[in-house]
């Protein structure tokens, strides 16, 4: 992604098989640098959830936290804001 002339790119990546990730939708960060991803579990292969990683996390890295279930209300999460 070009911003003028200001060139960005990924600082890390987090893609593997300990990721816990499903079709990921959206990503938040919260003020103390953790990674809030939703995925979106419809492809029949998971459920509906929100991962929690560590600050800084790249790589195969597993969740440090999972957020799903019923009693959560995700049904197909397409987006996360994540307050201060």
């Amino acid at each position: 992604m070009r911003r003028g002339n200001l060139a960005t790119s990924p600082i890390g990546t987090i893609v593997g098989a300990q990721t816990g990730l499903n079709r990921p939708q959206g990503i938040g960060i919260d003020s103390d640098g953790k990674i809030y991803v939703s995925n979106d579990g419809s492809d029949g292969n998971g459920i509906d959830s929100v991962t929690v990683y560590a600050p800084g996390s790249s790589g195969d890295a597993g969740p440090i936290a999972t957020i799903s279930g019923s009693l959560t209300g995700l049904v197909k999460p397409a987006g996360l804001t994540v307050g201060p």
